[in-house]
């Protein structure tokens, strides 16, 4: 619609299964370059309808109460998109079979990446190292079979961090990000990596960017928690403390930004809050110790990763 130099546009998602409306949104716009205009709605409009078109395809493999089989790949993703311990072993079982069955399949190694390193992320292994090197052979049997797809090297880069392989990562997703610079989830995986991977200030300009494009996206926590050690690395201890509050509350059994609050707290001159924090991170990891986490965190300033276990050390954490 068109008032003067005014355009507004309307755009709706639909599921044709049902005529479900998943996903709407109005945008209103100066013509002062409709080039211009005609450019940003599109961005905004295929970062807009990622979440709910992947949330909308994972509901499609929740169990069937009548019993049926859902599609395996769907139901792996269902299960993955749950965030818990038991649903993640499911995807998995469910896709190393669909690996077993068709090796050619790249969302198959691909989902299976994910699913390994949300164990990291999470801390579901007894074996992080071999974890970590799973999640990327994976995630490299997905980009060798389809080398233009994203979210191949958006796994590819978060495995490959977690591999402490960091410029990999970074390259990873360098490459995502050029192939979908209007994914949410690039920008967000590629602020994490660079959180990571001691480059603060990109972290946070990724994260910027999937703030705008994906601000509800279930992974926007992991995205968070990278931000919050880039604040950190940049000294800025309160915006670096929001940020991993705010990741915790958006993922509550997720030990990554608890253990984050905690230690960012410490090294900030905050013991009580410290200790507050790791009394919430203990009811997540009872067992939680600075070995223990150092198996998990790919930090790749040793100088932050020390000060940050010497500032728990000091509040009495072994």
């Amino acid at each position: 619609q068109r008032a003067g130099d005014m355009v507004r546009i309307s755009a709706r998602l639909i599921d044709h299964h049902d005529g479900a409306q998943l996903w709407a949104e109005r945008y209103d716009r100066s013509l002062d370059s409709s080039f211009a205009v005609q450019d940003e709605i599109a961005q905004a409009i295929i970062a807009g309808i990622e979440q709910p078109l992947v949330a909308a395809e994972n509901r499609r493999g929740a169990p069937d109460p009548t019993g049926a089989t859902a599609d395996v790949i769907k139901a792996a993703g269902w299960h993955l998109f749950r965030f818990d311990r038991a649903s993640n072993d499911t995807a998995i079982r469910l896709l190393e079979a669909a690996v077993q069955e068709n090796a050619g399949a790249y969302r198959r190694h691909q989902a299976l990446s994910m699913g390994h390193c949300w164990r990291m992320a999470f801390g579901w292994t007894d074996t992080p190292a071999e974890t970590a090197a799973r999640a990327v052979a994976a995630a490299e049997a997905a980009a060798r079979l389809n080398d233009d797809d994203a979210w191949n090297y958006c796994v590819l880069g978060w495995a490959a961090v977690y591999d402490h392989q960091f410029e990999r990562g970074l390259e990873a997703l360098d490459r995502a990000v050029a192939l979908n610079p209007n994914s949410g989830v690039t920008h967000g995986v590629r602020s994490w990596v660079c959180g990571h991977a001691g480059d603060p200030a990109d972290a946070l300009r990724s994260f910027g960017r999937a703030k705008r494009l994906a601000p509800l996206h279930p992974f926007i926590f992991m995205h968070m928690t990278g931000a919050a050690w880039a604040e950190a690395a940049l000294g800025n201890w309160s915006e670096a403390e929001k940020l991993a509050e705010t990741a915790g509350l958006r993922r509550p059994n997720c030990f990554s930004p608890l253990v984050a609050r905690a230690a960012i707290r410490a090294l900030a001159g905050d013991p009580g809050g410290a200790r507050s924090a790791l009394a919430g991170l203990r009811r997540i990891v009872p067992d939680f110790s600075i070995g223990w986490w150092r198996n998990f965190l790919p930090l790749r300033s040793t100088a932050l990763l020390d000060s940050a276990c010497e500032a728990l050390a000091k509040l009495g954490v072994r």
